[in-house]
């Protein structure tokens, strides 16, 4: 007995891979930036965290002494973990200081450019496309 030929084929069309092929294009273009700008408000988090400890240590450093540490302290350039901000201080009289957070590397593309903290929990930014309260929520 003889078998007869299927017209039904085993495998995949090329319009079935390209289809497949523009899908997984268009779901990368859109996942990548948004996923890029996730990391990079992580890394922001972490940048105030580490200005907010500062801050607290300019202050115990300033009860302790009666004078903010000066631009000669261990603080002045502190890199954070992932080598995404730069930390410095600057404080020129010992009656106040100004604490920033730099962004480096692949951070250089934040919209909130270099976040700044000076006493009395006063945050700006500098050289940035965003504003003070999308870089700063509270």
């Amino acid at each position: 007995m003889r078998h007869r030929a299927t017209t039904a084929q085993r495998g995949y069309s090329l319009v079935g891979c390209l289809v497949t092929a523009t899908t997984a294009s268009l779901v990368a273009a859109t996942a990548i930036p948004v996923y890029d700008d996730y990391i990079r408000r992580s890394h922001r988090a972490h940048a105030r965290v580490a200005l907010a400890q500062a801050a607290r240590w300019m202050e115990s450093v300033a009860t302790a002494t009666g004078a903010y540490p000066t631009a000669n302290t261990r603080v002045q350039s502190v890199a954070l973990p992932g080598d995404r901000y730069t930390l410095s201080a600057s404080s020129a009289n010992g009656q106040t200081y100004t604490l920033f957070a730099t962004p480096t590397a692949a951070q250089a593309a934040d919209g909130c450019g270099t976040l700044v903290m000076a006493p009395a929990g006063q945050r700006s930014v500098r050289h940035a496309r965003l504003s003070v309260q999308e870089c700063w929520p509270r």
